[in-house]
């Protein structure tokens, strides 16, 4: 009988290390706002250098700035998210974080085009940081 409970404890034991292991991290506002803050510093600091270079080069077809920019936002935001998120004992997946980034980029774009037709980047200086800190909140997990 001993033998059977010590392998029903050994079986509990484990499947509770394995569910804690799974379990995701509490959501921290501080933490989601150093997000944010992260992925909009880095993508500006990286959008810099891309103008001066589309300045330098002249004649690029607005498409083709449009594009450059959007993948720098989204590349430049998710590396600002998730550094900030892997801090201490959490981390996430980049990969999510930066698909995120493309799908804020993506809806970014069309809201600017259907809401302000006039004005250029309304919504996209925002929208890849916000879809980065999602990403990677949704892909977050004990390290």
């Amino acid at each position: 009988m001993r033998k059977y409970t010590l392998m029903v404890m050994i079986i509990i034991g484990v499947a509770m290390n394995v569910s804690a292991q799974e379990a995701k991290p509490p959501l921290s506002i501080l933490r989601i706002a150093g997000e944010t803050v992260a992925g909009e510093l880095i993508a500006g600091v990286i959008l810099v250098p891309m103008f001066v270079i589309v300045g330098i080069l002249g004649g690029v077809p607005p498409v083709v700035e449009m594009a450059t920019a959007g993948t720098v936002m989204a590349a430049g935001s998710s590396a600002g998210v998730w550094l900030i998120g892997s801090i201490g004992k959490q981390t996430g997946a980049y990969w999510a974080s930066a698909a995120g980034g493309a799908v804020g980029v993506l809806v970014g774009l069309l809201l600017d085009f259907m809401i302000f037709p006039d004005f250029d980047d309304v919504f996209t200086i925002f929208s890849p940081t916000i879809g980065s800190v999602v990403g990677f909140n949704l892909s977050r997990r004990y390290k």
